[in-house]
């Protein structure tokens, strides 16, 4: 099993005496099919790494969860399709989408892979909101999978890192790439990575069973929401999120998820969610005393 709780994977790949592993207490190991697991500085730095590896420009726009992306070297920016009616496949190209869809329904990813690979070009799935635990899309043959350790993995956001598994890529060319740049981690990141590693599991468990309890008083109220089925993030729709965030005396304010406790972002796409991240808090009443105001 590669990325578990008991050794964290990083290949930073045959260069030898550039990293003091002792220290780290990080091991090397890796099943035959996976050419590198690089550990950077946040996740964007991975993504940036990889499109840039592969030079294809960087379009940011406005990201919409849970839509497949595609960037292609032909085109300027990006453009989504809709994965349910995808007739034809883009050579060339890079196909960005989640391992798992908002609503819960768990993509095809190895039909995908598949397809996108036969037609020449790339695949690199974010695994952030799924995790390693629940999904492993090198798996399924995607040649990039980027997870953001910001979130489930260090629980208090005390540093930020993203994970980047390779299959099948050459991963000695994307090494000398990535130094050259400046993308990887610290010594120091790379220890707080192996100590949330540790308890990830336990806490992403614990945080499972507060949202089984969140959604289970959203179906009371009849609140119309949408939850991936893993993780803790509920995306809910609702009429004036502004007003209803006042309301809040125990759930936190922050733009990011996966914390420890239980915190709101109010994030606009086609529609206007209020996005809870649900947390490992033991007295889980006192959030749901916040959610019961919900309408």
């Amino acid at each position: 099993m590669i990325l578990d709780n008991k050794r964290f994977n990083r290949i930073r790949c045959l260069s030898k005496g550039r990293y003091d592993y002792e220290r780290t207490r990080i091991e090397r190991y890796r099943p035959d099919f996976i050419s590198g697991v690089f550990l950077f500085n946040s996740f964007m730095s991975g993504f940036t790494g990889v499109m840039s590896f592969l030079n294809v420009p960087i379009y940011y726009d406005k990201q919409a969860y849970m839509e497949i992306k595609i960037y292609a070297k032909t085109r300027k920016g990006s453009h989504m399709v809709d994965v349910d009616n995808i007739s034809s496949f883009v050579s060339g190209a890079v196909y960005v989408f989640d391992s798992i869809t908002m609503d819960g329904n768990h993509r095809n990813l190895e039909w995908l892979c598949r397809k996108i690979h036969e037609a020449g070009s790339v695949v690199l799935i974010d695994n952030t909101f799924a995790t390693f635990l629940h999904i492993k899309p090198w798996e399924y043959e995607a040649d990039y999978t980027l997870e953001s350790f910001t979130k489930y993995v260090t629980g208090h956001l005390d540093y930020m890192s993203g994970c980047l598994v390779l299959r099948n890529v050459d991963s000695l060319k994307f090494d000398e790439w990535c130094v050259n740049c400046g993308l990887y981690a610290s010594v120091e990141t790379e220890h707080m990575v192996y100590i949330g590693l540790q308890t990830m599991k336990l806490r992403l468990q614990k945080i499972e069973e507060n949202t089984a309890l969140a959604c289970k008083l959203l179906d009371e109220k009849h609140v119309r929401y949408y939850y991936p089925g893993v993780g803790g993030v509920i995306w809910l729709i609702i009429k004036n999120p502004e007003q209803v965030v006042e309301g809040f005396k125990v759930i936190q304010p922050s733009d990011t998820f996966g914390l420890n406790y239980t915190t709101w972002t109010i994030y606009e796409d086609n529609a206007i969610f209020l996005r809870l991240s649900i947390g490992i808090e033991n007295d889980m009443d006192k959030v749901l005393e916040d959610l019961k105001w919900l309408k």
